[in-house]
């Protein structure tokens, strides 16, 4: 089945039409629009994109974390830092919601290849 849209293209029938949707639920219309009544009506915890939307941190806000899982020390120290323990505080703020990689390298002044590697 195909459907007229504007300016006379054609669209081929589907999720659009309503009698496609309800034959899915029931053959019968009227059992059809009571099952979809009765679905729609169902309480569910789908989560939609919107929800999971993260804000960005702050510069500050990223420092003062870096700092904190340093245990106080400056984020001036973190160049100075050993590799492996370098590493491992930049593993921890990449886990960080809302911190970017991108972020991350302008607050330490590390490479992004060195925080992406991280």
């Amino acid at each position: 089945m195909v459907i007229n849209g504007e300016e006379g293209r054609e669209y081929p029938a589907g999720l659009t039409e309503p009698d496609f949707v309800l034959g899915i639920i029931h053959e019968k219309r009227p059992e059809s629009i009571k099952g979809f009544r009765e679905f729609m009506l169902q309480e569910n915890e789908d989560q939609c994109l919107d929800y999971h939307i993260k804000l960005r941190k702050t510069d500050s806000e990223v420092k003062a974390e870096i700092e904190a899982i340093m245990n106080g020390e400056s984020i001036e120290k973190l160049l100075g830092l050993e590799k492996s323990k370098r590493q491992e505080i930049l593993r921890k703020i990449k886990k960080s919601e809302g911190v970017t990689q991108r972020q991350i390298a302008r607050v330490t002044g590390i490479s992004q290849n060195i925080v992406f590697k991280a």
